[in-house]
């Protein structure tokens, strides 16, 4: 389960029960599903917010997503990911000052969060 306040368009994360990664395409109000929201996938796949799993994040992923990797710390944008003892921390620089420092563990949680910093969509290719 994902809090619908984490879902943006575009997020991409796991339908439960269901094989293969899913992008969020809209979220909207609807009664029928349990909590209220729908999900719609870019293929019109439907789920409530309630049956989605997110997607752990790893180095591999990040590396997909446009980071570049030395010793353990994973840079993009005036975005670094360091990894310690298998978890993730996000910092953001500038001019060598840090602005922002979180720890995350979901591939949407650093989609929100680039873009959140950034103002750009992060490319993720899966």
């Amino acid at each position: 389960m994902i809090d619908i306040k984490e879902l943006r368009i575009g997020s991409v994360v796991y339908i439960n029960n269901i094989d293969g990664v899913f992008i969020i395409n809209s979220i909207e109000k609807n009664s029928s599903f349990t909590g209220g929201y729908v999900c719609i996938m870019q293929f019109g796949e439907k789920s409530s917010p309630n049956n989605l799993s997110p997607i752990p994040l790893t180095k591999e992923l990040l590396l997909k997503c446009g980071f570049s990797e030395l010793d353990d710390v994973y840079e993009n944008d005036n975005i670094e990911v360091t990894n310690i003892d298998g978890k993730f921390r996000l910092t953001y620089n500038v001019y060598e000052y840090i602005i922002a420092e979180k720890p995350i563990e979901y591939l949407h949680q650093i989609q929100n969060l680039f873009l959140d910093l950034t103002d750009r969509v992060l490319d993720v290719k899966l």
